[in-house]
């Protein structure tokens, strides 16, 4: 198949700009038991709406090789933060789970390894993101003239109607505080509704480790 233009393929919604996409489809079998093999790629990707833009350099999977897709120079422009940038990351697609395994999200300033699962995805799926790394309030538009960094520990894990986030901060300079603090949220959306269990600040010394309750 030759390259099309992703712009003629998508609702105007979606707010593609551009983008080239070609596939390759091999099916086989009966029809009761259909076998199918799939090479697709995605050049160029780009949407944008208002002050918001996303940029996909390229998107690849041949599931005659593998059940892998590489994306690779992923950006994004938003109105809040500085310019976000993700070099590459790999998404595993089985029959019943996805699996993003480790990234980087990067900010000028700004580091956070991000890893993802989606369980049972075609049925009831379950969500499970972890993102450990450090955020610079410089990176932040509304503190820009500030330079603190904040080490960050995030959990989110659910299903399309409840999820729990937990997630730290550790404040080590700050004006206010003459020694390390953690910024402690534990949260739940249940059904739209978002409920705030704890929210607290709690002296800290030692290592700001990803056991989230051993910080405490």
């Amino acid at each position: 198949m030759n390259k099309v233009e992703l712009k003629h393929l998508c609702p105007k919604s979606l707010c593609v700009n551009n983008g080239l996409v070609s596939l390759i489809a091999n099916i086989s079998g009966t029809l009761d038991k259909i076998k199918h093999k799939e090479k697709i790629s995605i050049e160029n990707l780009r949407i944008s709406k208002d002050n918001f833009e996303l940029a996909v350099g390229s998107y690849d999977i041949d599931t005659n090789k593998n059940n892998t897709a590489y994306l690779k120079e992923l950006y994004c422009k938003n109105s809040e933060s500085e310019d976000i940038k993700i070099p590459s990351l790999n998404m595993v697609i089985n029959s019943d789970f996805i699996k993003i395994p480790d990234f980087n999200i990067y900010m000028p300033n700004s580091m956070l390894k991000t890893k993802i699962d989606v369980l049972n995805y075609t049925n009831k799926p379950n969500l499970f993101v972890n993102i450990d790394g450090y955020i610079n309030s410089k990176d932040i538009k509304r503190f820009a003239n500030s330079s603190t960094r904040y080490p960050i520990k995030l959990t989110i894990n659910g299903d399309k109607e409840n999820q729990t986030c937990n997630a730290q901060v550790l404040l080590e300079k700050t004006d206010i505080f003459e020694e390390p603090m953690i910024l402690n949220l534990s949260s739940k959306f249940e059904k739209n509704n978002f409920k705030i269990d704890d929210l607290s600040l709690i002296t800290h010394s030692g290592k700001f480790s990803s056991d989230l309750k051993g910080n405490l």
